[in-house]
């Protein structure tokens, strides 16, 4: 490889270097808003004070649903 080539090279893998370094930035910016919106869905399905029934899914009726943790979370811990 002539000195030509090899700075070729080295300019390529640069570049190569630098479109991943910014893919995996976003990468990390895309986990962070993952993690906030399943925060915010966890703030909101969260036990009754009787810790029985979820606030958002419970309804007067009963039924499988209503009971917490409730599908939502279950399907959030890989348990649905």
């Amino acid at each position: 490889m002539t000195p030509d080539e090899m700075q070729a090279e080295i300019d390529r893998l640069r570049v190569e270097n630098d479109e991943l370094r910014s893919i995996r930035l976003n990468m990390g910016r895309g986990i962070n808003k993952l993690r906030a919106a399943i925060d915010r869905v966890r703030a909101l399905h969260r036990p009754t004070l009787e810790g029985a029934h979820c606030v958002v899914c419970h309804s007067s009726d009963s039924s499988d649903w209503d009971f917490y943790p409730c599908p939502t979370i279950r399907a959030l811990d890989g348990d649905a």
